[in-house]
């Protein structure tokens, strides 16, 4: 099911895609983790993808992508990275559709192409490569060989989808010398992270990105 390889895929390369995004494009409440969400949290990468190669229908990967609660009558909610909410019939306006949220705004018809072709081919590589991507190369192994492994596979997503010439090479360059050289932080389960030492550590990276303690475990914490 391609559904399934589109949301794999964009677990899989969920910081990946965040390295290459403007800062408030990574921690903005309007396009949260799809790796956080409430079904999320509590797997690594390998068991939520599993979850959704187990899903045994699109109500179930919507649940698994984009849920806020498990104890609301309706828990999905659009404000994720990819939001699938909309593939169910009981989603909003039975669309049918999946939404990607996390690009900035666009002031100018080259920015709009340029996020419209990232998308296109995201999901092209998706459709051909989300069933066998390497989990050696993901970013819990290796975060420089993901991104190397990342870039390389949007080069064939627009080669896939037969980009023109300028269009490719427009996404190619920003994907070398976009604005991420390397994977941003990652969330922090503070179950494990409340010794003294460990907090230290998480109060440090506070500093770095200018932002309170509280800020920060409320960007990047969890429980």
């Amino acid at each position: 099911m391609q559904v399934k390889k589109i949301a794999k895929t964009a677990l899989f390369f969920e910081r990946a895609v965040d390295a290459v995004m403007p800062l408030d494009r990574r921690d903005n409440i309007f396009c949260r983790s799809n790796r956080m969400s409430q079904y999320g949290k509590g797997r690594n990468l390998e068991q939520h993808m599993q979850a959704i190669e187990d899903a045994p229908d699109f109500m179930n990967i919507a649940i698994q992508m984009c849920s806020i609660s498990n104890t609301r009558t309706w828990p999905i909610i659009k404000y994720y990275r990819w939001n699938f909410g909309s593939l169910h019939l009981e989603g909003a306006r039975e669309v049918g559709t999946i939404e990607f949220r996390q690009p900035p705004g666009s002031k100018s018809a080259t920015s709009t192409r340029h996020w419209i072709n990232f998308a296109v081919a995201f999901v092209q590589m998706a459709c051909v490569h989300g069933d066998n991507l390497d989990m050696a190369r993901s970013h819990e192994v290796d975060s420089k060989l993901h991104m190397d492994y990342f870039k390389s596979m949007m080069f064939g997503g627009a080669e896939y989808a037969q980009m023109e010439k300028g269009d490719r090479d427009f996404l190619l360059n920003y994907l070398s010398q976009g604005p991420g050289r390397s994977l941003p932080e990652h969330r922090y389960n503070l179950i494990h992270w409340n010794t003294p030492e460990k907090m230290a550590i998480l109060v440090n990276k506070s500093k770095k990105q200018d932002k309170t303690l509280k800020k920060f475990l409320a960007l990047y914490g969890y429980k």
